[in-house]
């Protein structure tokens, strides 16, 4: 499994972030995964942060203190990036340690538990 390189400069801990989510996704099997620039500004407006993760519409969240599950609200699904999906990350802090997580609608999940058991691979979660 990846680690994800902490930087303190504030100004990056975001985009940092970023990367190493787009690093899971490749792994995963997302080969085109990538973060979208600033100026992509229609990916902005939809509230994604990764582009090439069809069907989830990734935005990404990484806060000193804990990001609201709110943030998945920010996503405008399309035809394209159907499921939005939000990744949250607490980073660590006077003792208090690190949590990520991510927030997806409930049906979806539902379905995906639904294709797990279906095709017998709850084993692979581990």
């Amino acid at each position: 499994m990846i680690e994800c390189d902490e930087m303190a400069d504030s100004r990056n801990k975001g985009k940092n972030y970023e990367n190493y989510i787009v690093r899971m996704f490749r792994e995963a099997g997302w080969t085109d995964a990538k973060r979208h620039l600033e100026f992509q500004s229609e990916e902005a407006v939809e509230g994604r942060d990764l582009d090439n993760t069809e069907p989830f519409a990734v935005q990404i969240k990484c806060w000193k203190k804990a990001p609201p599950i709110t943030a998945i609200m920010e996503v405008v699904p399309d035809n394209d990036y159907a499921h939005p999906l939000a990744v949250l990350k607490r980073t660590r802090s006077a003792g208090v340690s690190t949590l990520e997580v991510a927030v997806i609608d409930l049906n979806v999940f539902m379905k995906m538990l639904f294709l797990l058991r279906e095709n017998g691979l709850f084993e692979l979660l581990g």
